[in-house]
Order: C-alpha cells, then sequence, then structure tokens
C-alpha cells in the first residue's frame, strides 16, 4: 500500500546519501537492482540496535500478548483497505484526485 512515488522518492534519497546503490536504469516503470552500499551497511549497523529499541512492545507500554493483538488487527486492516476499490476508500471521498 505505498505509493510507486514514495518508493521513488525514499530510493533517491538513500542513492543521494550513498547508503545503496542502483544497478540498471532509472526511471518510471524500469526496474533495477538496489544494493546496500558499505556506507549503508555501516549505518545500519549503527541504528539498528535503536530503531529495535524503539519498536519494542514495552517501548510502548505493550505485553508481549497485546503486541500479537495488535499486529493481527493492524494486518485485517491492511488486508481489507487491499482489497477495497480506491473509488470506496474514505480517503478517497471528495477528494479531485
Amino acid at each position: 500500500m505505498v505509493r510507486p512515488q514514495s518508493v521513488g522518492e525514499l530510493i533517491g534519497s538513500l542513492l543521494d546519501r550513498g547508503l545503496v546503490s542502483r544497478d540498471g536504469p532509472s526511471g518510471r516503470g524500469r526496474r533495477a537492482g538496489i544494493t546496500l552500499t558499505d556506507r549503508g551497511r555501516q549505518t545500519l549497523q549503527q541504528t539498528w540496535p535503536g530503531v529495535r529499541a524503539f519498536n519494542a512492545p514495552e517501548a510502548i507500554g505493550l505485553t508481549g500478548e497485546e503486541t500479537v493483538t495488535l499486529v493481527r488487527l493492524l494486518q485485517a486492516i491492511r488486508r481489507t483497505l487491499s482489497e477495497r476499490a480506491p473509488d470506496r476508500s474514505p480517503w478517497h471521498q471528495g477528494s479531485p484526485h
């Protein structure tokens, strides 16, 4: 449920920062392999512990069981929204797009 434009912007930012490299041509609709650079691997190693701590259930006041329930509920919402036709999505009503 991520727009291609958003992914393109994200990849562009990672490329600009030297965190990934692209194999193949760039451009809309073109497939290209994306690989972590040495700098990207180093950055990931440095930041991963903080990301894990931030996403730990206890960091947001949940127990392990509550986390399982939350994940199950979020997956149900995602499934429902993925199956819904774009013109029936609540955020598209009244939208000029």
